[in-house]
């Protein structure tokens, strides 16, 4: 009976030497070699490899190094003169006509040195302007636009090419002649592991993007904390094992951005506080490996003839599974392959392997301690790193003495209000339940501070004077 591949995996690990994912689908784009804050403070960035994965576009090299040649002592203006040469088809000489109207363009594409497209389609060219890319934010653009982005209509948004002016038209006439289709194969090489958060994502962009301002200055925010937001409820699902919830987020404890945290309020040391979420995270990159593993069992393994991937699922969905199978049989055969299996990458990577449990969570607990100890301590560490570096200064903040707090910013906190709301206005006891829904849980404190916040945006209609009956006014 082949209920888990223990061959297969022989032969990808122990004759390669070395670990590897595989035929299963990746989890994460996380480098081993990654520089922390690297992310968080480079985001546009990452965003803009996002888009590019979805339009499935690419840009022009070619056209980009002649003109960052043209411009070399000039870079932020480089893209500005080009549309205004292709405006004024390319003279050899320039006027000053050509000259001014490079001025405006660059006013209306550029606000502090920082590029702020006025349309969809220029938001293709957000990395236009950087000589290099890193790697690392091309994966995450990929991860995105697999796990995010797939299933939406941000491809056809983000490929429109008309406009409703003369200005904008011509912006993106020119802008057309920088961008060309990539025409690569583009299979998956992602896939969802959490489905409520990444349906939430695409439920609240599809809403967001009603509104064309919004949607061009809160794209980025938006994707930015739920890939915060993915990573901490993938290490807190994958650390609770079989007893996940994999149909709902776990809330975590936020504090708004202004409040002050005493040791008498619990957030700062509760069991879904920053600080134990990232105390988990340092199993992070052992639950990759495992997952990984665990995926080349006979309910989960692609068909490598048609190309397909492993899916990989959390602890408690494979035991799900086969149960729903109704087969002692499967079940005890694959407890037994995995036992089989875990001995044998002991023996690989010479480790210890006292007495295998036979109980599918204690098997699974014991399976990752063993695969935290055969990796690389530096390479587990820098995945670790990895949920910090994505949120810092964004949705964490220092509280001094007590540590670090999950941090709700104002801003993030009217955008998800405004997508929660949505057309309609809705009970204020509802947003909160949404709210955690999308992973934020206050406390009396914290809500009182939202009502407030909600108070100074004319929003919040009181129906009682007792405030039994409180309703958040929708927003966009």
């Amino acid at each position: 009976m082949d209920s888990f591949f223990v061959e297969d995996l022989e032969e990808l690990l122990l004759k390669g030497n070395k670990h590897e994912t595989g035929n299963a689908f990746k989890i994460f784009p996380f480098n081993t070699r990654s520089k922390y804050g690297l992310v968080s403070n480079n985001f546009e960035s990452i965003l803009g490899n996002y888009i590019l994965e979805i339009t499935q576009n690419k840009l022009k090299k070619t056209t980009k190094k002649e003109i960052e040649y043209e411009n070399q002592n000039n870079e932020i203006y480089s893209l500005s003169s080009f549309i205004a040469a292709d405006f004024f088809n390319n003279s050899e000489e320039k006027t000053d006509d050509e000259f001014e109207f490079s001025k405006m363009i660059n006013s209306f594409l550029f606000s502090n040195e920082k590029f702020t497209p006025i349309h969809p389609y220029l938001f293709n060219l957000i990395n236009f302007n950087q000589s290099t890319v890193d790697k690392e934010f091309k994966s995450y653009g990929v991860f995105l636009a697999n796990c995010f982005g797939n299933g939406t209509k941000l491809k056809e948004i983000f490929n429109e090419t008309s406009a409703d002016n003369i200005l904008t038209q011509a912006i993106l006439n020119s802008a057309s002649k920088l961008i060309e289709p990539n025409e690569k194969e583009h299979l998956p090489e992602y896939k969802s592991v959490l489905p409520f958060m990444t349906d939430l994502y695409k439920e609240d962009v599809t809403f967001l993007q009603q509104n064309k301002d919004r949607f061009f200055k809160d794209i980025g925010l938006l994707t930015q904390y739920y890939l915060f937001m993915y990573v901490g409820q993938f290490i807190f699902k994958a650390e609770s094992y079989t007893e996940a919830n994999h149909e709902v987020a776990t809330p975590f404890h936020f504090i708004l951005d202004n409040e002050k945290l005493s040791k008498r309020r619990k957030e700062s040391k509760a069991i879904q506080s920053f600080e134990e979420v990232n105390r988990r995270a340092q199993y992070l990159f052992s639950h990759i490996n495992t997952l990984s593993q665990l995926s080349y069992n006979v309910l989960q393994k692609g068909d490598m003839t048609l190309n397909e991937r492993n899916t990989v699922l959390l602890y408690s969905q494979i035991k799900e599974n086969f149960e729903l199978e109704n087969n002692e049989e499967l079940m005890r055969d694959f407890i037994q392959k995995v036992q089989l299996w875990i001995q044998k990458y002991c023996e690989w990577q010479k480790i210890e392997c006292e007495d295998i449990p036979s109980d599918f969570d204690k098997l699974m607990r014991f399976y990752v301690k063993k695969v935290q100890k055969g990796l690389h301590k530096d390479a587990s560490k820098k995945v670790a790193s990895a949920f910090k570096n994505i949120g810092d200064k964004q949705f964490i903040k220092s509280r001094g003495s007590l540590g670090n707090s999950f941090n709700l910013k104002h801003e993030v906190l009217i955008l998800l209000t405004s997508v929660i709301v949505k057309e309609e206005r809705m009970p204020l006891k509802l947003v909160f339940e949404e709210l955690e829904h999308r992973g934020i849980l206050l406390d009396a404190y914290s809500r009182e501070e939202v009502i407030n916040i909600y108070n100074s945006h004319n929003i919040l209609d009181k129906k009682s004077d007792s405030g039994d009956a409180q309703y958040v006014k929708r927003i966009l």
